[in-house]
């Protein structure tokens, strides 16, 4: 049986250490994902991804359980990256670049490759939006979380939050990359 997050919040309170393993299991991935989204390096991101959850573990008696266990996790998540990208401002980290090797296409792979570069087209785009748009266009369209849940991640209302999505998503659509692509579609 999969206990709800508050339910294991209430065993961690009475003493399990078991219980906030699974918690941390059930959402290593999404904090993850913030913490890299802001670093662009896997070991400074997994560095953030500890802060984290020790942050979590060590505030857990602040969390009061009228919210979205997740959404507070990630609000957390967010400020501990914003936090560690403040402090790297003036050593800005640059993406690896590993080579790649161009094997001869078969008919079947084509379609990988096309799918792989509009995939890439789409990450390139979201680098340029800034942290806040990115955050939540990660979140709603990646992480199907709720206007509610990403205002709280975000520490706005969700009329704020409606707004960011609809210029995030008007800069995408009115990037060169996506218009040049639309139009390759088309023919």
């Amino acid at each position: 049986m999969l206990l709800s997050d508050d339910a294991l919040v209430d065993e961690i309170h009475s003493g399990s250490t078991l219980a906030f393993g699974v918690l941390m299991k059930r959402y290593e991935k999404l904090v993850y994902r913030i913490a890299y989204d802001h670093a662009k390096n896997p070991d400074c991101a997994m560095d953030i991804s500890q802060n984290v959850f020790l942050k979590a573990h060590k505030n857990l008696s602040a969390y009061s359980g009228s919210g979205v266990f997740k959404a507070w996790l990630m609000r957390i998540a967010y400020n501990e990256s914003v936090s560690w990208f403040r402090q790297q401002r003036n050593e800005r980290v640059t993406d690896e670049l590993t080579p790649t090797n161009t094997p001869v296409l078969r008919a079947v792979q084509v379609d990988e490759v096309a799918r792989q570069e509009y995939q890439d087209i789409i990450l390139s785009e979201l680098k340029k939006l800034s942290s806040r748009q990115r955050l939540a266009v990660s979140l709603r369209y990646f992480e199907d979380f709720s206007l509610r849940e990403i205002a709280t991640v975000l520490n706005s209302s969700e009329g704020a939050v409606k707004s960011i999505l609809f210029r995030s998503l008007e800069k995408l659509r009115n990037t060169t990359t996506f218009q040049r692509r639309r139009n390759y579609a088309q023919l």
